[in-house]
């Protein structure tokens, strides 16, 4: 993994400014703490009855979203990063990101409906 890394961002080290690449990172940065807050936010709401599982998830992602769209507005007026860099990273890495949460989300709910089923039978 860390091979693939490597050799995907050598055309960004030879293509790219400091500026860009910087605004890169700080987007990713960005995208990963949206994602490690939605982690602990639904490990939490997993624990709770479906309903509220359900309200705990899309509410969070709401407000989660709400939180990105502050920080670009609040980076792109008042800062001297490459906007395009940024919001172009964060878009990536949000995606990326929600794609690997609703996968875990999606094993974790269906291992607790197994545990429920097998409790259920005994």
């Amino acid at each position: 993994m860390l091979i693939v890394i490597l050799i995907s961002s050598v055309p960004v080290f030879l293509f790219y400014t400091a500026e860009q690449i910087f605004a890169f990172a700080i987007g990713a940065v960005v995208s990963f703490i949206n994602a490690i807050t939605g982690f602990f936010m639904n490990t939490f709401a997993l624990k709770k009855r479906m309903s509220v599982f359900m309200a705990y998830v899309f509410g969070g992602m709401g407000l989660r979203m709400l939180f990105i769209a502050i920080v670009l507005l609040l980076l792109t007026h008042h800062s001297n990063l490459d906007n395009i860099a940024l919001i172009s990273s964060v878009l990536i890495f949000y995606f990326l990101f929600i794609s690997i949460e609703i996968y875990f989300l999606n094993k974790l709910v269906s291992t607790k409906r197994k545990l429920n089923n097998e409790s259920l039978k005994d």
